[in-house]
């Protein structure tokens, strides 16, 4: 009868050329010894195959398998045939995990064969449709941080070049990556417009429209102005009555950056100005230069048009203001604000007290973290500020051999060493800090931990100023 004898556990993360699991993989592992003789242990035969069917989402599978030293005739390795989840594509990966081999199946194990099985992986196929090229076979060209990815060719895959905030994206066509339209600067409503000319496509724009000038604005606030914007009127106006305006929902915008203006209304109308008692008399309005000023007929009150004013930018109540970064502001009449100079010595400011922290990490706490590689990305820096690295601290539960790799995606290393062992299980450890402290804004952190296989969990924490 057969025996099982001394069996050893293995495990393989499988992923093709480009980086793409295996996911949900099937296959076999069998035996393979000298000249194709049988297999013993102990003068007994041993089964020469073992079937694979809990391949993960992962790309990873384990299995449990004899022990290459206690196999007769000695020599003896395996064959993996792995399957992907597609059904059709496969590869064999021969002679692995022999006595003689870097990563010798024996022992209790877990032993990692993914380095050996993944020299013979395929390419998975494009999940962009049959017929196509695998995805990607190449990256070539220039990859740009805030690029869009596009293909060169059917193999090729480069970057565009990074995008301006809020542009709209463009097609580049074939051989081509994505374009962008430069985006609107000035205030105001855009929409994207293409003049065709020869029955050619062109290069769109984004053109500023709503805003209609009226520099030659009469005297008199016109029917013509209705929903519409009178920029630097006459300083003296006079509001007729809206029969005269020819529309009883009346209503108009001025711009006054060039004067003052005196808006009199005809009898028997009153206006208010920003939510007062309404003037009384047909007084006149007065809107202050360097405002941006609507007017409209009240719908409740009758005889009653209503107007609300803001000020530009850089002026308070028509006046400008211009203070310094750093300078207190106090309030003096008609509540108009004003430098009042540099912050007193000592005080504090709440700038000096933006604070960062940024953690993450692997584990369930109750399963061990296979042997093996993990890389994460975190720590993005959407401050708009640069942040100064203040601390760095890991941590694992068990287990004296597991690594850790940190390093700013632009920034570089930020630890002395390429990689810090986690030689202390059960509290945080303090790896010592590189010169690489200034995390720029849109800047990221990269985490690489190798797990030695024990520790359960693993905690990573960067903390920083800005």
């Amino acid at each position: 009868m057969a025996c099982f004898g001394q069996q050893t556990k293995i495990s393989a993360t499988i992923i093709d050329p480009a980086g793409h699991l295996y996911q949900f993989l099937t296959g076999s592992a069998s035996i393979n010894c000298p000249g194709g003789q049988a297999p013993l242990y102990n003068g007994y035969t041993v089964p020469r195959n073992f079937p694979i069917t809990g391949g993960d989402g992962n790309g990873t599978f384990s299995l449990t398998l004899y022990d290459v030293n206690v196999i007769t005739p000695s020599g003896c390795s395996y064959n993996f045939a792995i399957t992907a989840s597609n059904g059709t594509t496969n590869f064999i990966a021969p002679s692995i995990g022999g006595s003689a081999s870097a990563t010798p199946i024996t022992g209790t194990g877990p032993v990692n064969l993914s380095t050996a099985i993944n020299a013979y992986a395929v390419l998975l196929p494009s999940t962009g449709g049959s017929g196509g090229s695998a995805f990607p076979v190449t990256v070539s060209g220039t990859v740009n941080s805030g690029g869009i990815p596009c293909f060169n060719s059917t193999t090729n895959e480069e970057s565009s070049a990074a995008l301006t905030q809020y542009a709209p994206v463009i097609g580049g066509g074939a051989g081509a990556c994505v374009g962008q339209v430069a985006p609107g600067t000035t205030n105001g409503t855009y929409v994207m417009q293409e003049v065709v000319s020869g029955s050619a496509a062109t290069a769109p724009t984004l053109t500023l429209v709503g805003l209609v000038v009226d520099q030659a604005a009469g005297a008199n606030v016109l029917y013509s102005d209705n929903n519409n914007i009178q920029y630097n009127p006459a300083a003296s106006l006079t509001f007729p009555t809206p029969p005269n305006l020819g529309n009883a929902n009346f209503f108009t915008s001025m711009i006054l950056d060039a004067n003052a203006v005196s808006l009199t209304p005809t009898t028997p109308w009153n206006f208010a100005v920003n939510g007062a008692a309404a003037l009384t008399s047909q007084t006149a309005a007065s809107l202050l230069r360097h405002t941006g000023c609507i007017l409209f007929i009240n719908q409740v009150t009758a005889n009653q048009a209503n107007i609300h004013c803001t000020d530009t930018q850089g002026y308070i109540n028509g006046t400008a203001f211009a203070g310094t970064s750093g300078h207190l502001v106090s309030f003096g009449a008609n509540n108009i604000p004003a430098d009042s100079g540099v912050v007193a010595a000592n005080v504090l400011s709440a700038a000096q007290y933006k604070t960062i922290t940024c953690e993450g990490g692997l584990g369930d706490g109750k399963n061990a973290i296979a042997s093996g590689t993990y890389n994460q990305t975190t720590c993005y820096n959407g401050t708009g500020a640069s942040i100064t690295i203040t601390g760095i601290k890991v941590y694992v539960n068990a287990g004296t051999a597991s690594t850790i790799a940190i390093s700013g995606n632009t920034l570089g290393n930020l630890i002395n060493a390429a990689t810090y062992t986690i030689g202390t299980a059960g509290s945080y450890q303090t790896p010592t800090q590189s010169s690489n402290v200034t995390l720029t804004s849109t800047d990221y952190i990269k985490f690489q931990f190798v797990a030695d296989g024990t520790a359960t969990q693993v905690d990573w924490v960067i903390t920083g100023t800005y």
